[in-house]
Formats: structure tokens, sequence, C-alpha cells
């Protein structure tokens, strides 16, 4: 099909009716790839068809023009030998089985000592007494392989990590390593294959980049000494490549010199390619002649086609082109522009990462989320543009006792970019931000956006007002300016958050709030205080203890 065409029709149904106004069309700046319809996507495969692309129909993954397809791709990436899979969920699995069995059954097994060591990596993390490294992987604690699953709750998903690696790889000892919240590193990894850890992993996942933490990933020369520790070691890595698409133009080295850091990787062709499914994994022949064995167990297809069809078209047009590098670029120049004209410090939107690593971003919103959604509905009828479809939830920033919770969507970058222009996004962004505040502002007057943004370019005026910082990073607790400097000093002094009442000696107190009191222990002084006032309209007169008075405001 003529590309001028395709991409005509991916326009047409990248605009649709907002359903008010039929002649005012809307941007989907959220939508990565444009959708192709079932009778759309029929001809697509019929046209790569006639053009030469299928030779056969392949039969449990043996055919002339699947296995030429797997061919390519390995040369591609420099790796002996490429196997096609379904999903890419099931090549990581089938990869990482075949990369256990490399080690003998009783390869270093520990027997365990009673004492902190037992309980650390047997009790919490393990489903078996005795491990080895034919038993044992590690993986980040955000890695797809065990939530299968994006980005939702971070705090119920962490708490649940140890729960799903059993339900999801039973009989395997996942030991985790790193943080939640931030991109893995070497120190990170280097702690699990450490002397001290007594069940060291035979095979380490690493997931280039991390689509939980916003596309962060970890940095190349880190990945360089992992590879050296872990030849050292005797220990495989593998790497979960499913956006590494996305990712390569960070590194700005070929995906050759980054897979062959690696003893296997497998690919998504539809994640940030837009196939209709497929994957692939590659290594060396003996291990993916193992997988191969695998892809059956785990219920391989009778016939790969058309799957493998549309997946070699995308990875031909954009694998193999320099549109990933076009997409990153795009992204980092928009990104960098919001924070220059849109976005400021005491703002309610916060982008994660600051600096884009991959070709996708999570955005966090803060604030009520029908003042939001009401927000983003009038940018969006002003401006054609429709910034996000939903949220997935609050992400890595849930705080017990928030005012306002967090809202965080994925901004993943495609071939959709051009459909906007820089003018576009500052516009749909402005008034986005502007009428949010307004709404949030007339419904809750003295409400402060609790965001801790980073620090303004050098050429930026600051902010007008700072309210109290809760930040995403690890240093949220560092607040130095004065103004929480003085603010602090008033807690000392006052109560947080004491109503108006409490300052005049004579009122009282509603009784629906005094009923409250009695089951929050950070109110005793002001029932200590509404007895005593009860006491003095008695003619009785107390005088409080000398700790409760020096909490009191006079």
């Amino acid at each position: 099909m003529d590309s001028k065409k395709k991409k005509e029709i991916g326009n047409k149904s990248n605009l649709e009716d907002d359903g008010k106004n039929n002649d005012h069309k809307c941007i989907k700046m959220w939508q990565a790839t444009y959708p192709r319809e079932p009778k759309q996507c029929i001809q697509d495969l019929a046209t790569i068809a006639n053009n030469g692309e299928a030779a056969d129909l392949d039969h449990n993954g043996v055919g002339i023009g699947l296995n030429k397809f797997e061919k390519d791709v390995a040369k591609w990436l420099g790796m002996e030998k490429g196997l096609f899979f379904s999903t890419a969920t099931c090549a990581a699995r089938a990869a990482i089985l075949s990369l256990l069995a490399t080690f003998d059954n009783h390869d270093q097994t520990e027997e365990y000592v009673t004492g902190a060591t037992k309980r650390l990596y047997v009790e919490r993390y393990s489903q078996v007494q005795n491990t080895s490294r034919s038993t044992t992987i590690s993986v980040h604690y955000t890695s797809n392989l065990i939530h299968l699953a994006s980005l939702r709750d971070g705090s119920y998903q962490r708490e649940a990590f140890t729960d799903l690696a059993q339900e999801n790889w039973p009989g395997i000892h996942v030991i985790p390593y790193g943080r939640m919240e931030a991109a893995a590193s070497y120190s990170d990894v280097m702690r699990v294959l450490s002397d001290a850890n007594p069940s060291r992993p035979g095979v380490v996942v690493i997931e280039l980049p991390q689509a939980m933490n916003g596309g962060a990933t970890m940095h190349f020369d880190d990945i360089r000494a992992l590879h050296t520790l872990t030849r050292k070691l005797g220990v495989h890595m593998h790497l979960d490549g499913s956006r590494l698409w996305s990712v390569q133009p960070y590194y700005t080295r070929s995906f050759s010199q980054i897979c062959e850091l690696f003893d296997t990787v497998h690919l998504d062709f539809g994640t940030d390619l837009g196939a209709i499914g497929g994957a692939m994994l590659l290594g060396k022949a003996d291990i993916i002649e193992q997988a191969a064995r695998w892809r059956q167990r785990l219920g391989g297809l009778h016939s790969f086609f058309p799957i493998w069809i549309d997946a070699k078209y995308k990875w031909q047009t954009v694998g193999q082109t320099s549109a990933m590098t076009k997409r990153f670029d795009r992204l980092s120049e928009l990104i960098e522009l919001l924070h220059e004209r849109v976005l400021t410090d005491d703002g309610p939107v916060r982008i994660v990462p600051r600096i884009p690593t991959s070709c996708m971003v999570h955005v966090y919103v803060c604030g009520d989320l029908k003042l939001i959604n009401a927000a983003h509905q009038e940018a969006t009828q002003v401006t054609g543009i429709e910034i996000w479809n939903k949220f997935e939830g609050p992400g890595l920033t849930r705080v017990e006792g928030d005012a306002y919770p967090w809202h965080f969507y994925e901004w993943t970058i495609g071939e959709t970019h051009e459909d906007f222009s820089d003018d576009k996004v500052l516009q749909v962004w402005t008034e986005f931000v502007a009428s949010l505040e307004k709404l949030q502002t007339k419904e809750h007057p003295y409400y402060e956006f609790p965001v801790s943004r980073p620090k303004p370019l050098a050429n930026a005026n600051p902010p007008k007002r700072r309210p109290k910082t809760r930040s995403l990073d690890e240093n949220s607790d560092t607040e130095t300016d004065d103004y929480i400097k003085l603010k602090r000093e008033e807690r000392k002094t006052s109560i947080v958050g004491a109503p108006a009442w409490w300052s005049d000696r004579n009122a009282k107190p509603p009784a629906e709030l005094l009923i409250h009191a009695k089951h929050t222990p950070a109110n005793k002084d002001i029932r200590s205080r509404q007895e005593n006032l009860e006491n003095t309209d008695q003619g009785i007169t107390k005088q409080p203890s000398p700790l409760k008075a020096s909490k009191m405001v006079h």
C-alpha cells in the first residue's frame, strides 16, 4: 500500500468528533500509533504478501519466510540465532527457563542455617528451602515478568511483589533488586550477586527501559560493568527489550552494541513498532534450540502466519530506520519547551523523568479528579487537542494523608507526533493548567498544590509562592528555603491545621468535631482545652499540666 495513502487513513482515524460539535475535530496527543481497522489491516497484510514476503505458511515455526526473518534479525543484532514467538511474555519465560537449564540441578546448592539469613532470603522471597542457581533468578521490583501489568498503584504493587512472584513463577526463587521508584544501577545488582547472598541467582534480568518508571533506564557504563561481573561469576544476563526500540536513541549506540552485552534478548514488535503482535528471542544456538522446546510447552501456535508478516513489515519500515530517533528528539524538545513556557515549580503537573531517556514519560497531575477532568475537557474544547485518554492510577506518589491524590498517565510519542506543532502543545497545556488552578482555587480557596519540581532554569522567574513540598524523589525531606524554615518554627508553637474557633477562648468547637476528636490522638490537646472551657463555665478552675500548657496557643 502507498505509504502516503496509509498515513492519510491514519490521520483520519486520529481525528474524532468531540460529540458536541460535528465541525470540531479532536487531535489525540496521547495516541502513539494510528489505529487500524480489521479491514484495513487485512488489506495491508495482503499487500505485503503480494510483494513476496510470505513464501509459504510455516508449520510450528518452520517455514522459509519465517526462518529467513529470524536469521535477518539475528544478523542485524549480532546474535547467533533467533526464534519467533507470539508474545514477549512467552519469549521471556522460554529464555529464562532455557538459561536455568544450563546449570546442574545440584550446582552450588545452599543448605541454610538458622538465623537472619534464612529469614531474609527464604521466608520473604522464596518458596523452596534449598535453592540453587538452576532455580533462582533476579529481577527489578518493577519487572513486567512479575507484575504482568503496567504501573497502577506503586505502593500496592511493591507490597504484592512476593506473592506475584510465587504465583507467576512457581518453583522459581525470585530475588528483587533496586528500588520501586528508581532505575536500576550496577550497585543494586551487585548486592544480589555478592558473596553475602546465600542464594546467588543463575539469571539476572535487565529491563531497558523500565516502563513502570516512565522509561527511566540503567546507565550504559553500569550495563558494561555488569557484563564483566556476570561473566566472572558465571551468571547469565537476559535483556527484556520489549521497548528497546525507544531507548536506543538515548544510548546513541547501535542495537548490536547493546545486545552483545547479554546472553539472550527478547524484542517486542507490537509495543513501539505498532505491529499486531509478535516477539523474537535471540541468543546462542544451543539456548535457542532449548527455547524452541519451551515454546511448544508454553503453547506455541500451529502457524505464526500472519503475525510474523506484519512484524517483519514494521521492523523494516520503523525498527531499522531513524524513526525512533526522530520520535525521541521530538519528545525531548516538547518536554523542555513545556518546562520553559508552561510548567512551574509550584504547579499541579510534573513529568517523570524530567529529562526523557526513552520515547515515553509519565505525566503526574495533582488535584481533585473531577476538577482535573473538567479542566481537561475545557482545554480540549478550546484547542481541539486531547492530552490524555485516562489516568492509570496514583503511580509511585501515593502518600497517606494527602488532601488530594496524584494521577498519572503514560505519554508515549509515536508516528502521530507530526499531527501537533509546538504552538498547539503550548496552547493546550496552558489552557489546562490555567483552568485547573482556577477551578481548584474556586472550589478550595486555601489549597496549595503539594508539588516539588526540579529547580527552574537559570533565566526563569522564581515561583511566587512555595508550598509545603512533597517530592517524588528520594530527597523529599530536603527543605532549605526561608519559607519552609519559618513554617517549621510556627509548627513548634501551634497546632497545625487548627480551625478558626481555636483562637477564641470563649468559643466552643462543634459537638460533631469533639465526637470525632475522641478517636484522634493528635487532638488530645483540643479535648483538654475543651474540658477546661466547660469547667470554667461551671465555676471550676482547673489548670492544665505543664506539658499540655506548653503546647497550647495563647
